[in-house]
């Protein structure tokens, strides 16, 4: 309930703000493992899709390592996806090695700029827990944890498309892609880190032109 109180109280004293900062730090940090996590079982192939073989549709599978024809049941692994992936198997109800690269490709392509940007936020606020606001440092890690996370969700599901678009190409075994709908509304409230970082960034210039003249 004292953490409610914070929260919601107009004012926050700094010793209260700096345990606030401290924990939030150590939920980005999670998020940093949780990404890492997710780009792990990406490399490794044991991202989940839904299947479409000669025998059938099947929701909720993963390939068996180092085996063209073979895939299993996914096994519940929670991990950072981009939308949703169809994997169409080819003439010999296979999947092609590039097929493989790709959809692991796609996966990193999302998990490692969310990965990075949440590691900026935890410096941050890393800083503020040790009393260290108003910074240079502070407002340019929360400019590029902004810019890293409208940049992902705008134009990682392109990049996505035009790596299954060319593994398709060469393939006979193919992926069909659906990025996430809402991804330009997921975009809009980190524009708003775009904007604090630039306020911060303009005091801090005040400030350094003020010591300079005094």
């Amino acid at each position: 309930m004292n953490t409610l109180k914070l929260w919601f109280s107009k004012e926050i004293e700094e010793e209260k703000a700096r345990s606030i900062a401290g924990a939030a730090k150590w939920i980005c940090r999670l998020f940093v493992i949780f990404f890492i996590y997710s780009m792990i079982i990406g490399i490794s192939g044991r991202q989940t899709f839904i299947l479409h073989s000669n025998t059938g549709t099947y929701e909720g599978m993963r390939l068996v390592d180092g085996r063209d024809n073979e895939w299993t049941r996914g096994d519940g692994l929670i991990t950072a996806s981009p939308g949703t992936f169809r994997l169409f198997t080819n003439l010999d109800n296979g999947v092609d090695f590039i097929t493989r690269v790709a959809l692991s490709a796609s996966h990193m392509a999302f998990a490692l700029p969310f990965g990075l940007s949440f590691l900026l936020l935890a410096r941050v606020l890393d800083n503020v827990q040790k009393g260290q606001i108003f910074t240079r440092a502070n407002a340019i890690c929360l400019l590029w944890f902004g810019r890293v996370q409208v940049v992902t969700h705008l134009f990682s599901p392109i990049l996505i498309f035009g790596i299954i678009a060319l593994a398709n190409i060469f393939t006979d075994s193919r992926i069909q892609y659906t990025g996430n709908p809402n991804a330009l509304v997921n975009a809009i409230p980190f524009l708003a880190f775009n904007v604090a970082a630039h306020i911060i960034l303009h005091g801090v210039k005040l400030q350094e032109e003020v010591d300079a003249t005094v």
